[in-house]
């Protein structure tokens, strides 16, 4: 499934991602979730996250396990990604 902004350049696609978060944190009323927050955690996400995904990745040893759903739903996904 394609996310939002999968077509447009990575700087749009990341706005894109961060206007999504805003509007679902309204939503839901998360105090917690706010443009500075967003945009923090997505840098922390490059700078951490992102480079051990591609190590892992690199290594043929990552999986990913679609992470969008009930949390039963996505357990079941990871137990069957796992064996």
């Amino acid at each position: 499934p394609a996310r939002a902004g999968a077509q447009a350049g990575p700087a749009q696609a990341a706005r894109e991602r961060v206007m999504a978060r805003i509007k679902r944190a309204e939503i839901e009323g998360r105090s917690d979730d706010n443009e500075v927050t967003i945009r923090k955690r997505m840098e922390v996400y490059r700078e951490q996250t992102e480079p051990l995904v591609n190590h892992y990745r690199q290594r043929g040893v990552l999986r990913e396990v679609e992470g969008v759903g009930s949390v039963e739903d996505v357990a079941e996904r990871i137990q069957e990604t796992l064996g």
